[in-house]
């Protein structure tokens, strides 16, 4: 397997296939979001949820029609709304989805093949991506001494769409302690708008800190 065919095979998309963000609800074009391995447990939750409200919903289409649904039916139905919301909610604080709309639409799950994703769902465009890349150091480093108000030394800064991941010492923003922790602080809140508050969501150990960061949010 060649390296471009094994990066292909782990880095994934949710495409919208049809509802607001798709090629053929609000615009022309569907938002693809891109993801790699480490999100996988909260993604399939995700998508498990939502094809059980949809199934729901189309087999309960003609009882909706005529009005004719009986309590158990509207309670399982309600079931399945929260438990998708609950998994919605979740992927958006971690940065997937900003918006009513991200909850109109119905996703699928692919690999981030661009003229696959352009032949099976239309045009599209990449709205976010949740894989963790290396950023410039000093630039960060100017940015996050702007929030917090005093100068801010440290030792690689990751991002994302939503997370800047810092290398630091636990002293850099706690005030002591010498360990070295990889600390979650949102450069955007759950709706894509800017975060300007000097506030550090949590830290981690250097290693897995991706996967710790997923199963705590």
């Amino acid at each position: 397997m060649s390296e471009e065919q094994e990066d292909i095979l782990e880095t994934f998309c949710l495409v919208a296939k049809y509802g607001d963000m798709s090629a053929h609800g609000m615009g022309d074009t569907a938002h693809v979001i891109i993801f790699n391995r480490e999100y996988s447990d909260m993604v399939t939750n995700f998508l498990i949820a939502q094809v059980k409200r949809e199934t729901d919903q189309s087999f309960r289409l003609n009882s909706l029609i005529m009005k004719t649904s009986k309590e158990d039916e509207w309670q399982k139905s309600n079931k399945l709304d929260d438990e998708y919301y609950d998994y919605f909610n979740k992927l958006r604080s971690i940065g997937f989805f900003t918006s009513k709309y991200d909850a109109r639409t119905s996703w699928d799950l692919c690999y981030h093949e661009p003229e696959f994703i352009e032949q099976t769902y239309g045009k599209f465009k990449i709205v976010r991506d949740l894989r963790v890349k290396d950023t410039d150091k000093s630039k960060t480093e100017f940015y996050l001494s702007e929030r917090w108000g005093e100068d801010i030394k440290i030792d690689k800064a990751q991002k994302n769409a939503k997370w800047l991941f810092i290398h630091a010492s636990k002293k850099t923003f706690y005030g002591e302690g010498k360990a070295n922790r990889v600390f979650a602080i949102a450069h955007k809140d759950d709706d894509g708008e800017p975060c300007l508050a000097p506030e550090v969501y949590s830290d981690y150990s250097t290693k897995d800190y991706i996967r710790e960061f997923v199963r705590e949010t």
